[in-house]
């Protein structure tokens, strides 16, 4: 009869189970000495809005980057790529957001032109 009731009781055992493995993925505590840790890691990256697009216009012009989701196209003049690319850079940036970035598009830019238009970014092409 005894054996019967631990087996009646086996989902209580599996509940204690699962304890200690919850709390391994906890942050440890006090292992991490604070010398350890960098503020560069806390710290905006030094990249500003106007950097971050003149990156972006290098990888498209590259057809190649880390901030490129979709291959970039020629059409009309223009290189195109997604503008998920802007998600892309303030995932990875502190301090930049999508909103910026469009924003900036609209304010005075160096050539060659980066333009947003219906989920795309349209980059001229420079004609010599």
């Amino acid at each position: 009869p005894k054996i019967e009731s631990e087996k009646e009781l086996g989902h209580v055992e599996v509940r204690e189970r699962e304890e200690p493995e919850v709390r391994e993925f906890e942050p440890p505590k006090a292992k991490t000495n604070p010398k350890d840790i960098n503020a560069e890691d806390f710290l905006p990256s030094g990249v500003t809005p106007q950097k971050a697009l003149q990156m972006l216009k290098d990888m498209i012009q590259k057809r190649s980057g880390r901030w490129l989701v979709t291959p970039v196209l020629e059409e009309d003049g223009c290189l195109v790529t997604s503008d998920k690319a802007f998600d892309m850079i303030a995932g990875e940036n502190i301090g930049i957001s999508k909103h910026i970035l469009c924003g900036m598009l609209s304010r005075a830019q160096r050539r060659p032109l980066l333009k947003k238009r219906q989920g795309k970014l349209y980059l001229e092409v420079n004609e010599t």
